[in-house]
């Protein structure tokens, strides 16, 4: 079953009698190499049987069933599962997409730079293009902050336009920018 969920993507993983220690550390480290996921953990255990509640809860269990269960119970759990996992997901999904540029975020570049970091080698160096607008904060001064916005957009759209598959574009903040180029040199990224 660990192995299945190293190998696919599930929401959910259900244990039943699972004793602490090494399985409980396996299910810890797949939660955390579960970057981009929730995986909801459900332990069924026996009233008689003694389980470390502190361990598995530090070890990544989101929930404990006793047994025996009812089926309502079980489905009960399940819903609320579904429901973090859900909340989980949109978390993500603000946490890593820019609301004015839609494009990514300060959080998902360094999430990403480090990926490619880890994975570079001299054949594959990354290099980081930096963006950022002179004098941007007199638009929004003169014109406005929907106007601001709106340029934005424009230099994101355009910046964009001229990158290549691949490439990362982000806004890291106000009016700063950033590209990750995968697999180029310093005199590639420059031109």
């Amino acid at each position: 079953a660990l192995q299945a969920l190293a190998a696919a993507e599930f929401d959910f993983f259900l244990i039943e009698d699972a004793a602490p220690g090494s399985n409980l550390q396996q299910i810890a480290q797949l939660k955390q190499s579960s970057d981009h996921r929730h995986l909801h953990v459900l332990l069924f255990c026996e009233e008689h049987e003694n389980v470390d509640i502190v361990a598995a809860f530090e070890s990544g269990v989101d929930d404990f069933l006793r047994k025996p269960v009812s089926v309502g119970e079980v489905l009960a759990r399940l819903r609320s599962g579904a429901r973090f996992c859900e909340f989980e997901r949109r978390f993500r999904q603000q946490r890593w997409e820019d609301a004015i540029t839609g494009l990514w975020s300060k959080q998902a570049f360094v999430d990403r730079l480090g990926q490619e970091m880890k994975k570079s080698v001299k054949a594959r160096n990354p290099a980081v293009v930096m963006l950022d607008l002179d004098f941007f904060r007199r638009v929004n001064s003169e014109y406005g902050y929907e106007t601001g916005c709106r340029v934005l957009r424009e230099v994101a759209g355009i910046v964009q336009e001229h990158c290549l598959p691949g490439q990362f574009v982000s806004r890291l903040e106000a009016d700063c920018f950033a590209i990750l180029l995968p697999d180029h040199s310093l005199d590639k990224a420059a031109k």
